[in-house]
């Protein structure tokens, strides 16, 4: 087993039940973008210093749409009857600005850090320098249909008065 760099990612690995991962911040970080279907983590994207600058991001080019045919749907076709933004989703920039990475994910990606601590691991990022963000353009299919029961609900309360 190699060495963990942290308690967290120590912790984390026992509770996976894998081997833990080497990592260094000296690796070369990945971007890229990712799915988690089933609590599995999908992923595709390459080292930061293989992308071009974007103002003051860096982006992997591909979009999930792609991803989605080009891969997911080949390794699981069983999958052909849902669209690239059904199953939750994210995306790994970096902001040369701030110095930081910022893993970008919808929240029900987010809520769950064992998955998180895993796109962390398998992308090679730095946890100091990297940011967790909700975003509801990542939104999954439940995510938005709970959006829109709430203010449903909402809105027949207010008919109601």
């Amino acid at each position: 087993m190699s060495k963990p760099t942290d308690l967290h990612e120590l912790i984390t690995s026992i509770q996976d039940g894998h081997e833990m991962v080497e990592f260094h911040e000296s690796e070369n970080p990945h971007l890229g973008l990712f799915y988690v279907i089933d609590e599995k983590l999908y992923w595709e994207g390459v080292p930061l210093e293989s992308i071009q600058d974007s103002y003051h991001y860096r982006i992997y080019p591909k979009m999930h749409p792609t991803f989605w045919n080009d891969t997911i749907l080949k390794n699981r076709p069983e999958l052909n009857k849902f669209d690239a933004y059904y199953f939750p989703r994210g995306r790994v920039v970096y902001d040369k600005k701030l110095s930081r990475y910022e893993l970008v994910a919808d929240k029900c990606i987010i809520r769950k850090e064992k998955i998180v601590s895993r796109i962390i691991i398998e992308m090679k990022l730095p946890r100091k320098h990297t940011e967790i963000l909700g975003d509801p353009h990542y939104e999954c299919f439940k995510c938005k249909a709970e959006k829109i029961s709430k203010l449903e609900s909402e809105l027949e309360k207010l008919a109601a008065k």
